[in-house]
């Protein structure tokens, strides 16, 4: 497929080797020039991430070797040359606050967005995202930019496992204090135009009904004297208070009325993630089967002592956007049995000391640039939110998609186990509101807000790209999580390693006796060269059965 990519050589984002694919990338890309220019003071940079440069780059090419970790070990050592380690740097654990050097070596190299992704966004995105120019920050703001416009048209509909389904997302950033995650308050800042006009309407209505009411008890003690008939006189209806964001520090009886006077929408975004662990704690606050219910838009409901009041949600719309720490994540997803992980797009990293000007060079006021673009976007919400809108995939689309996440559920299956099981099947979901979500921003660029949406091909492929790293960070994070089994290394994991490395064939029968010292069954070594090869860790040459051979990348698939 060809974009429209402004983007230049040397500013091609690296993908880093995934050890638990046990799949070899060919080239990294190491750029030694500074990046000057930047927001806050303080930021923790991703240990792996190339930053962006105009400037000529490094360029080391590493070679397929014998065996997958020689040369995941080769390529992080020449990054770590680049990019030298402080003795001061800490990770914390999902636990706690002590250094933990396998999670530190997990969070420094999970993947970033494909940069190419950027040129192909629409133009709401596209132009927001140019004015983050660190990589992590960049994706931080994308993901959380996504989450939040999913919540602001809730008037678009599809229909996803032949049911209907809103583009709402659920996204949690994870990565250690001044990382760069608090760009999230920009992505924020897109809906606040929608907010505040729902909260001025909201106090206009209040203000009238307040004066209706006090004209209504008026003409009450005018009845009593028998000087007026309030048999004609209808009393007023107190009006519902709406807003779009709903604060994370609330009860669960207030976060469902919170829904009920939007109608059912709202957002949840919350930079500090213990606000919301510190909810959830508690008696009144236990909300996290709302929140898992909202995701699928299944009724959530509460009633008061004596049947006084009864509230129900019949089809909750919420988008979540959430960032913290990584010993804040405990607080939130106490284990992977716990429905909420599966229902969140992570995305995770590490970092380095590094000091970021806080008078950059030809620095914008970005404040002041998301309000105005806050602006445009509510202008947009107004004209698509007016009528009932269809959004829907192509044939070809609809085929992909399922083809794809079929070979992400095995993949995920053979990495991980049964745990992971849940966030594979959701993941598909994710992917198909991301379309949505990037769908609808599209048809803002052609003013066309009465027809039905189909998905072009070019945000199709986009979302599948961003979930395609969605998933090796929820397998980062996955590993962490209490009481996950996905720390042990699966048989099929056991029996993949085993295989002679990339770049050499083998036949079945000797898969077969690799598997017998591994205690495998004839039939189950056959069962797992299927599996390997649906996942696309082992490709079968046409026309040579029974010969096999370990593929060295996965190319995500194109339309």
């Amino acid at each position: 497929m060809e974009s429209n990519n402004e983007i230049t050589p040397s500013q091609e984002v690296v993908k880093v080797p995934t050890v638990e694919a046990t799949l070899l990338q060919t080239s990294v890309k190491v750029d030694e020039t500074p990046n000057e220019e930047s927001g806050n003071n303080i930021t923790i940079m991703n240990e792996a991430v190339i930053k962006d440069t105009t400037e000529s780059a490094n360029v080391t090419t590493v070679e397929v070797g014998e065996k997958a970790s020689d040369t995941i070990d080769n390529v992080q050592e020449q990054i770590e040359q680049d990019v030298p380690p402080s003795k001061d740097r800490k990770v914390a654990n999902f636990a706690n606050d002590t250094l933990e050097p396998e999670v530190k070596d997990a969070l420094s190299y999970t993947p970033c967005f494909p940069h190419h992704i950027y040129a192909q966004l629409p133009e709401i995105l596209k132009e927001s995202a140019r004015k983050f120019d660190n990589p992590r920050e960049r994706d931080v703001y994308l993901l959380s930019a996504l989450t939040v416009l999913s919540g602001c048209f809730p008037m678009v509909t599809g229909e996803y496992g032949q049911r209907k389904v809103y583009s709402n997302l659920f996204s949690f950033v994870v990565a250690p204090a001044a990382s760069g995650k608090g760009v999230m308050v920009f992505a924020k800042q897109l809906g606040s135009r929608i907010h505040n006009k729902l909260v001025e309407e909201s106090k206009n209505l209040r203000l009238r009904y307040n004066i209706d009411l006090k004209a209504y008890k008026s003409l009450e003690k005018k009845s009593e004297k028998d000087t007026f008939d309030m048999a004609s006189v209808v009393p007023p209806v107190e009006p519902q208070s709406k807003v779009l964001f709903i604060p994370a520090d609330i009860s669960s009886t207030r976060l469902i009325d919170h829904l009920y006077s939007n109608g059912g929408n709202g957002i949840l975004v919350e930079t500090e993630a213990d606000t919301l662990a510190g909810s959830l704690k508690q008696d009144w606050g236990g909300y996290s089967d709302k929140l898992r219910k909202s995701f699928q838009h299944e009724p959530i409901a509460y009633s008061r002592k004596g049947g006084s009041e009864f509230k129900e949600v019949e089809n909750p719309r919420l988008s979540v956007a959430l960032s913290g720490t990584p010993s804040q994540v405990s607080g939130i997803i106490r284990s992977v049995s716990d429905g909420l992980f599966s229902r969140f797009g992570f995305y995770t990293f590490n970092g380095v000391i590094e000091w970021k000007s806080a008078f950059p060079k030809n620095g914008e006021n970005l404040t002041d640039y998301f309000d105005l673009l806050a602006e445009k976007i509510a202008n947009v919400a107004d004209s698509i939110n007016q009528s009932p809108i269809k959004f829907s995939l192509s044939l070809e689309q609809m085929t992909m998609l399922d083809e794809v996440c079929s070979a992400w559920l095995k993949e995920s299956y053979i990495l991980l186990g049964e745990d992971a099981k849940a966030s594979a099947i959701r993941l598909g979901l994710i992917l198909y509101r991301i379309a949505m979500t990037l769908s609808i921003l599209r048809i803002a660029e052609s003013q066309n807000f009465n027809a039905d949406i189909v998905c072009e091909n070019t945000d199709f492929n986009t979302a599948i790209e961003i979930c395609q790293i969605l998933k090796e960070h929820f397998y980062t994070i996955l590993r962490q999580l209490p009481k996950s089994t996905a720390k042990k290394e699966t048989k099929h994991k056991a029996f993949l390693d085993a295989l002679p490395p990339a770049s050499i064939r083998f036949r079945r029968k000797e898969a077969v006796t690799i598997g017998q010292e591994l205690g495998l069954s004839s039939r189950t070594v056959d069962n797992y060269l299927k599996d390997l090869v649906q996942s696309k860790f082992l490709e079968s040459p046409t026309g040579k059965p029974g010969l096999f051979v370990k593929m060295i990348g996965q190319e995500t698939p194109q339309l």
